[in-house]
């Protein structure tokens, strides 16, 4: 979403898929090390963990840190706009499961290597609150679906109109810029699915109408942009105070994906 958009794309989009993997080795090893770590323990599970995850907090890190970066214009943002504000609880809970995460590896570890019954039982109740820790990391993360990152707030000019489009076939985010001083009308535009994932789509038309002045869809052909916007330029239209828009994409030679809003333009 919001973050494989952030330009540039060949920087954002691999760490958004580097972050993804490092956050799903990371979490997604925790519950069958817990159940390693049962009455019956397979320490062979833990050995393999204690060695790949310092690598994998690593990449989490590094990609998170470019993300942020990519993301943010000021570091006055983390507390004035809300995406900073998920961003600052979000880390707090992260901190607080590195906390654990180094308890667990530097305290525990080694006692439980060598059989130690007390310190095993200890490490595994741990690692239960690790991931309810990690669920709620999540569920705080999952807010950034309703909330412009800082670098979208700074460059957006205060007269373009945006909204968004959610359907059971997938999400369109849209901002218009009205024609102003002699210049035409533009549209950008970012379709997803409702994983946040970008919509692959082949082609995509933007038709605008107005049933009760009478005006007919005029349709604009949209261009793919190279940070996975599609553009839609010279728009020339005759002034309303509401477009009905609806978005057609193509997604393969038998799918059709149709998304409809209004606009209210300001007098």
């Amino acid at each position: 979403g919001h973050a494989s958009g952030a330009p540039p794309a060949w920087l954002a989009r691999p760490a958004v898929w580097l972050h993804a993997v490092a956050v799903a080795l990371w979490i997604g090893s925790l519950p069958p090390l817990a159940q390693a770590l049962g009455d019956t323990p397979d320490l062979a599970w833990l050995k393999r963990f204690s060695r790949f995850i310092p690598v994998a907090v690593l990449a989490l890190f590094a990609s998170g840190g470019v993300l942020i970066y990519l993301q943010f214009d000021t570091l006055s943002s983390l507390w004035l706009t809300n995406y900073g504000q998920v961003l600052a609880i979000k880390l707090v809970l992260v901190i607080i499961l590195l906390g654990l995460a180094a308890y667990n590896r530097y305290s525990l570890t080694q006692a439980v290597l060598r059989g130690d019954t007390r310190r095993r039982r200890a490490m595994r109740r741990i690692i239960f609150l690790e991931c309810a820790l990690a669920a709620s990391i999540l569920a705080v993360a999952a807010l950034w679906r309703f909330t412009p990152p800082p670098r979208a707030l700074n460059v957006a000019p205060a007269h373009v109109i945006s909204t968004k489009i959610h359907t059971d076939a997938a999400m369109a985010d849209l901002a218009l810029d009205p024609a102003a001083d002699g210049r035409p009308a533009a549209l950008t535009l970012y379709l997803s699915n409702h994983d946040l994932t970008p919509l692959a789509a082949q082609e995509v038309e933007v038709a605008f109408s107005n049933a009760a002045a009478g005006i007919e869809p005029v349709v604009f052909p949209a261009i793919l942009a190279s940070d996975g916007a599609w553009r839609v330029e010279n728009i020339e239209l005759p002034r309303q105070d509401i477009w009905q828009i609806r978005i057609d994409a193509l997604v393969s030679d038998f799918e059709r994906v149709s998304l409809e809003a209004t606009l209210e333009l300001p007098e």
